[in-house]
């Protein structure tokens, strides 16, 4: 659903961007129709900051690519949080979650450990950190596996580092070879 409304908000600033060219640059540029009192001043000082047409689209074009890869980055981040979420759940004792999950559990907490006080990272504790790792090795109490644990990720989510990503949090085989 978040997907949906934010891609629909990039469609939403195309369409205004590109009317607002329309009215900016087109051929019948800002027509007068039952203006208000200091409508004028208003739409005068906006067309003295109005960017070339070229480069006006050319900046949209970078914006709108940039968002939409932090939305797909985003719902990849969400798709991985809430796997890891329900994993626990699905297998109640740590030591039976597949090795490599548990490898990239345990090696993804050595780097939150080495990294905690990163501004990214301020909303953990070390309690927190410890904690899931420590009720799954102990078999003691529930566990817990931190997304945050798995979601580092130097490159952009290309298809190899996403299915890397993906088959190290448990969801092999994501991508349809067929």
């Amino acid at each position: 659903m978040t997907v949906t409304v934010n891609i629909s908000t990039v469609r939403s600033i195309i369409k205004t961007n590109d009317r607002l060219r329309e009215i900016s640059f087109g051929s019948g540029a800002v027509i007068k129709q039952e203006w208000h009192e200091g409508s004028e001043f208003i739409l005068g000082t906006l067309m003295q900051d109005i960017p070339r047409v070229k480069e006006w689209r050319v900046y949209d074009h970078c914006a709108v690519v940039t968002r939409l890869y932090a939305i797909y980055e985003s719902f990849v981040e969400d798709l991985v949080s809430d796997w890891l979420v329900l994993l626990p759940a699905l297998f109640p004792l740590y030591s039976d979650l597949e090795d490599k999950i548990r490898n990239t559990h345990q090696i993804g907490v050595g780097r939150l450990l080495l990294d905690l006080k990163k501004s990214r990272y301020e909303h953990l504790s070390l309690e927190e950190v410890i904690r899931g790792l420590f009720h799954g090795a102990t078999d003691e109490k529930d566990y817990e596996i931190l997304p945050d644990a798995f979601l580092f990720h130097e490159q952009n989510l290309r298809r190899e580092p996403l299915e890397k990503m993906l088959t190290e949090a448990g969801i092999p085989n994501s991508w349809n070879q067929g």
